[in-house]
């Protein structure tokens, strides 16, 4: 989970890139967490991971350490203040949405339920699209297949099944006015981690 330092209110979902404490997730996510996502200047956000077991610390912190000043791609890299409570296989293998066309996608986020604060969702990856004309992107945004979809699961992976890699961060869910397309959502790619100033290394498996 990603909190708001402030209030410790859920504000949607990370996933942990590296065992040293490296997190992604949405930059709107970061905004209503309380920090300006264009600005890296030590602001926290909260982190906590329900999933932690013993005498293991759920509650952390983090700071942003990388962002896009003059660009409108929908994610940030944040610096945890001590490593995650993960094993090495927990840690996601990113890779680009270019041979996912169709594959099927598991995602898991903090859109609550009645008292269950998290839900699972699946679909299918339908494949990159054009973005809207007033967004100024390095990467064109994916297009999603899926009706678990809601607020909150923004940050979420999108885990690609057959390729068992994360190629996105679930970022908008289209609602329209009647029945019709109620099953589109979009991601952000996980590509846009290669640009500066993060340089990420994506795995390329087909």
């Amino acid at each position: 989970q990603i909190r708001n330092a402030e209030t410790d209110s859920i504000v949607g979902t990370v996933i942990a890139v590296s065992i040293e404490g490296q997190i992604v997730t949405c930059a709107h996510v970061a905004k209503a967490a309380g920090i300006d996502p264009r600005n890296v200047n030590g602001d926290e956000v909260g982190i906590y991971f329900p999933q932690a077991r013993g005498g293991e610390k759920k509650k952390r912190h983090a700071k942003l350490a990388g962002s896009f000043a003059l660009h409108d791609d929908d994610m940030v890299l944040l610096q945890m203040d001590s490593a995650p409570p993960l094993a090495p296989e927990q840690i996601a293998v990113l890779g680009t949405v270019e041979a996912s066309e169709l594959n099927p996608f598991l995602s898991y986020g903090y859109s609550p339920i009645g008292n269950y604060p998290a839900a699972r969702a699946n679909g299918k990856i339908l494949g990159s699209v054009e973005p809207p004309s007033d967004r100024n992107l390095q990467v064109d945004p994916i297009q999603l297949e899926s009706r678990q979809i809601a607020s909150g699961m923004s940050g979420a992976a999108v885990l690609d099944v057959d390729r068992n890699l994360v190629v996105g961060l679930v970022a908008e869910r289209y609602f329209p006015q009647d029945a019709v397309q109620d099953d589109i959502s979009y991601s952000a790619d996980s590509k846009i981690l290669t640009f500066s100033p993060f340089d990420f290394k994506l795995d390329k498996k087909s």
